[in-house]
């Protein structure tokens, strides 16, 4: 399942030429594409310590196991035929304990300011996805670099997820050299 993206490639390019810092240039991007990161949704039912039980989704992207807490919106299938399709690398039952670990982090925290200790009780994989990332290259002191916005809300990644994006380029670069191989050999 693919989730559209809500930002299209124009404005995906200006805010991807947009300053990065005050007082530097505009970036000059020489091209601009769209990536779908393999993610796992899970579904985590909490009790707290005082009321009523509630529900949270987590995300652990399936390359490194970065995560993030989401609040769900309905990701619907889309009929998407992205350029390229990215494997899932981490198994799912590794990327669940890695989100019940970092969640019991945020709740353990949670729970010290509250004074309340409140309990995962179950932890199920919801759904596997492909969440939109924009991605764009461009020059910076004489190397080619690269920077990337999230596809539904155009907030630039950072450095945790920024060496998630050079292992998928370094996975690109690899098959292309693999398919230039193959033809080689035929």
């Amino acid at each position: 399942m693919y989730v559209v993206p809500e930002i299209d490639k124009a404005r995906a390019q200006a805010v991807l030429t947009r300053q990065p810092r005050p007082f530097t240039r505009k970036r000059n991007i020489l091209k601009t594409e769209l990536l779908y990161l393999p993610s796992f949704l899970f579904l985590l039912r909490v009790k707290p310590g005082t009321g009523s039980h509630f529900v949270e989704y987590v995300t652990i992207e399936a390359i490194h196991g970065e995560f993030a807490l989401i609040e769900k919106s309905d990701y619907s299938p889309e009929p998407v035929t992205p350029s390229r399709i990215y494997n899932f690398v981490l198994p799912s039952d590794e990327a669940e304990a890695v989100a019940l670990d970092l969640y019991k982090r945020i709740l353990l925290k949670k729970s010290l300011k509250n004074k309340s200790m409140a309990v995962v009780e179950s932890i199920e994989l919801e759904q596997k996805f492909y969440y939109p990332y924009w991605i764009g290259y461009f020059h910076h002191k004489g190397a080619l670099d690269f920077d990337v916005i999230d596809g539904i809300s155009g907030k630039h990644q950072g450095p945790k997820m920024r060496s998630v994006f050079i292992e998928l380029l370094l996975q690109q670069k690899k098959e292309a050299a693999d398919a230039v191989q193959k033809k080689t050999d035929d």
